[in-house]
């Protein structure tokens, strides 16, 4: 039984300390806030909450699954989604007709279709909806978000953060609910950090806590309050619900994503070979004949935001020359550009 089964004035079993006092055993007040303004639903568990926003036009719920790497986060959520698609399955074979449970090939053919791993993806998949034709995707699974977007985005990559901001300010037309994985949920950016409804915490064990999350408005200041409480019992899933087929193919999904951060990480880590690349301190050598004021800090902050390549060389940041001289001249425009004679490789 759900824990959120109650009327107002019932008191609560003492377990049951997400919702209820202490003390009083009794509602805590922010819970019956939440209750009088609709952000929680008495009765409701998690998978009532996504069923609603799958089948309801305005619905829409962000879930994020968090902790460790190997806890089972993405199997976890994947176990979600095929619960979605198993809904979606049986009314389209009710509309038409049809009769007995889904096809599991079909189920988990919609769950692998809707991972995606990188920024992109996720626009891509999502700009692929055509609203004009009334479409809407159930549910899509942003796995290991964190691989190319970290709360550090908004510094390193303004332009893909803009983009997933606007994303997420419209999302609800496009996707009813969104699935996000992340070892360490405060590396989450903020833009999505602010969307997210709930929050699924998975243990080692396989036991996973369940908070909802919402925003209550504040007494002395225009603000709003962030409250979090466990919404039913804590219970624990089976790694092995999913086909091994199905998880097979998953894991392709995942060695094909591997090798991209495996190229990332090659990208940023230290490399012997300097051809074509210069030293920081030289780099500022060269804005200075050139007549700009850029300094150190302000050619960190361009290679971060990957405006001039960067390399680490035996330790130290390098810059690649031609990309430099690239915006040096897009910074000039006019005049001769005073380039350097001879490098030397350090």
């Amino acid at each position: 039984m759900c824990v959120c089964e109650y009327k107002l004035t019932e008191t609560a079993p003492a377990q049951d300390s997400g919702l209820y006092d202490h003390l009083t055993k009794k509602l805590k007040r922010f819970v019956q806030v939440g209750v009088e303004y609709g952000m929680i639903t008495p009765g409701h568990e998690l998978d009532d909450y996504l069923r609603d926003a799958v089948f309801d036009p305005s619905g829409f719920e962000c879930v994020v699954a968090h902790n460790q790497q190997g806890v089972g986060k993405s199997n976890r959520v994947m176990q979600a989604a095929a619960k979605l698609a198993r809904l979606r399955i049986r009314r389209e074979m009710k509309e038409n007709g049809g009769i007995g449970p889904p096809k599991e090939h079909e189920v988990w053919d919609r769950v692998l279709q809707s991972l995606v791993f990188t920024p992109s993806d996720f626009v891509k998949k999502l700009e692929q909806i055509n609203l004009e034709e009334g479409e809407r995707l159930d549910f899509i699974i942003w796995d290991d978000i964190q691989l190319e977007y970290t709360s550090s985005s908004f510094k390193t990559d303004v332009d893909q953060y803009a983009a997933i901001d606007s994303m997420f300010a419209v999302i609800r037309k496009k996707v009813a609910v969104v699935f996000i994985t992340i070892p360490n949920i405060s590396r989450l950016p903020k833009n999505v950090k602010d969307n997210v409804t709930f929050e699924l915490y998975v243990g080692k064990n396989r036991r996973v806590q369940i908070r909802k999350i919402y925003r209550l408005p504040g007494q002395r200041r225009i603000e709003s309050n962030l409250f979090k409480p466990i919404i039913q019992r804590s219970v624990s899933f089976n790694l092995f619900d999913i086909p091994p087929w199905a998880w097979e193919r998953y894991e392709v999904m995942r060695r094909d994503i591997t090798n991209i951060a495996l190229a990332n990480l090659k990208g940023a880590t230290n490399m012997e070979d300097g051809e074509g690349y210069i030293r920081l301190i030289e780099a500022v050598k060269i804005v200075k004949d050139n007549d700009l004021k850029w300094g150190i800090q302000s050619l960190q902050q361009m290679a971060s935001r990957k405006i001039i390549k960067k390399q680490l060389i035996n330790g130290e940041l390098c810059l690649e020359l031609e990309s430099l001289m690239g915006v040096i001249e897009a910074e000039t425009y006019t005049g001769p550009l005073k380039h350097p004679i001879e490098i030397k490789k350090k």
